[in-house]
């Protein structure tokens, strides 16, 4: 499975069975004597592994809520001035008697959309893993410009404020970033269109910069009218700005992956689209009720094409009957 596919973000039940969650807390490897040794190894200053991971307590990846990321916040700028090997230099709260275990949630999913695959960094007495390497370079210097915007639009789209975890496919734009085309998260694999081809939302934004993380502008709604449905995007839980339907937001779009970019105001280019395998709400339009989403099916597109009001007020019987007309 791409790996990128284990993201967490949204609404629950997606994931059961093989890919059930993690404990919320830690998942532990290794015994009290081999985490002692690691611990007086390190030095507590840190590390970077890899490979094999370290026999030391995982921090787990279940879903990150705002909260979490408060917690950390107060050290944002300082973390990109370090390596993410000696996080707790810049924010204390990461290692010793003063450790925050939501701190460290939130730190998790920096590492996850930071470092690459196979790498682990040790922080204090835990240890983090890499996945999607959108800014690798943060294992070894610091963090500028792109490498914050990037890393904080894959953190944004793994907002959640029930800590739930499913399964979305997250891509980028061809050439709109500094992300090489060969990342998995630029070039799709096998059956990967088929299997999440529904677009849910794009993030953008820097949480590392400004006086308050939550207050500019970081997100759009592929379909506005499912934005209830968005466990982070809208709600008073979670998040920031919204500022309305991508179509309308964003100037551009990949004609490979699906990725949206040159976003907002300031036509951001750094931005993570998020996919999805099933929508909420995905019906039959030959029977009347709530409106449908038109990313449900290209008869639905069709639809409410012609007729916004099947999209925005009521699925009745014109639309039904316009289906009909359309697509049998």
């Amino acid at each position: 499975m791409d790996t990128r596919l284990l993201s967490l973000i949204g609404i629950s039940g997606l994931l059961s069975g093989a890919c059930a969650a993690i404990d919320d807390d830690q998942s532990v490897e290794g015994s009290e004597s081999e985490l002692r040794a690691r611990g007086s190894m390190m030095g507590g200053t840190g590390g970077l592994v890899f490979n094999d991971p370290p026999s030391l307590p995982q921090i787990s990846k279940n879903g990150v809520s705002a909260s979490d990321l408060d917690r950390l916040g107060a050290y944002r700028w300082q973390l990109t001035r370090y390596k993410l090997p000696d996080a707790q230099l810049a924010a204390p709260i990461l290692a010793g008697s003063t450790v925050d275990g939501r701190a460290q949630k939130a730190l998790a999913y920096v590492v996850d959309c930071a470092l690459p695959a196979s790498t682990w960094i040790v922080v204090g007495e835990a240890s983090y893993e890499g996945r999607l390497g959108l800014a690798s370079e943060w294992g070894s210097g610091t963090c500028e410009g792109a490498c914050q915007r990037l890393v904080s639009a894959c953190v944004f789209a793994h907002l959640n404020g029930r800590s739930v975890q499913e399964l979305v496919s997250m891509r980028i734009a061809t050439g709109a970033t500094s992300v090489p085309s060969t990342s998995d998260m630029v070039s799709l694999e096998a059956g990967e269109s088929a299997g999440y081809p529904y677009a849910e939302a794009a993030f953008w934004g820097n949480y590392f910069t400004g006086s308050d993380w939550r207050a500019g502008e970081n997100a759009c709604l592929v379909d506005v009218a499912r934005a209830s449905l968005r466990r982070c995007n809208g709600d008073s839980t979670c998040t920031r700005a919204i500022r309305g339907a991508c179509a309308s937001t964003c100037t551009s779009r990949d004609g490979s992956n699906g990725a949206y970019y040159r976003c907002g105001s300031n036509r951001a280019r750094d931005v993570v689209t998020a996919y999805v395998s099933t929508l909420r709400g995905c019906r039959s339009p030959y029977s009347t009720g709530a409106p449908i989403s038109r990313d449900c099916s290209s008869c639905v597109a069709l639809v409410t094409t012609r007729d916004p009001y099947c999209f925005t007020t009521q699925w009745d019987s014109t639309c039904v009957n316009e289906a009909r007309q359309l697509c049998q």
